[in-house]
């Protein structure tokens, strides 16, 4: 009886992350524009997925933050950068990596797994590992093929150093919303359902 409460619990929580993912990408919420980036907040479902769920949920949930970024770039493109997010490298890839980064994260923290410490820890590491993966993963196409988006390659290294530049900002700012809302999301959930 336990184990069917566990996975109905479970399957709920995949609903309403995925359900919060779509919502956040769709209707544009979870994209806060400034300057050529965007202020991202879509990644919070997929590190509550990790924090809550485990791994098979965490990437599921991740896997659709990739996704809808990818089919947006495709049907709407709204900045400069929006044909290199056609490329499920730059799009998916990174994303995909918040699971793994945060799972190192909370192994390495497992001896307070339920503390608002080893959440704050665990979501800025999900945070920072979407910001720079993604950036990382822009950078190397703008290198290697400037001409995607428009530039030469003298261009492509000015918009290189831009991107890093004015992603710091937005880096702090994404981090930043992560801890707040994953500490108080999950010390509320831990008291609902118990644990720690």
């Amino acid at each position: 009886m336990k184990t069917t409460t566990e996975n109905t619990r479970r399957l709920t929580h995949a609903a309403l992350l995925v359900a919060l993912v779509l919502l956040l990408s769709f209707t544009h919420l979870g994209y806060i524009p400034f300057l050529t980036l965007s202020i991202t907040i879509v990644h919070i479902p997929a590190i509550l997925a990790v924090l809550t769920s485990g791994t098979g949920v965490g990437f599921l949930v991740a896997f659709l933050f990739g996704a809808s970024s990818w089919y947006l770039s495709l049907t709407n493109p709204t900045s400069i950068l929006s044909p290199l997010f056609q490329n499920p490298l730059v799009s998916i890839l990174p994303r995909l990596m918040i699971v793994p980064t945060m799972l190192l994260v909370l192994f390495c923290l497992k001896k307070r797994p339920h503390s608002k410490v080893t959440y704050g820890i665990a979501a800025a590491s999900g945070s920072l590992a979407n910001t720079v993966l993604t950036l990382s993963a822009v950078s190397l196409f703008i290198h290697f093929c400037p001409q995607v988006i428009g530039m030469d390659a003298a261009a492509g290294r000015v918009m290189i150093g831009t991107i890093w530049a004015t992603s710091m900002v937005n880096a702090v700012l994404e981090c930043a919303a992560a801890v707040i809302l994953c500490v108080a999301i999950m010390t509320a959930y831990d008291k609902v359902f118990k644990r720690g």
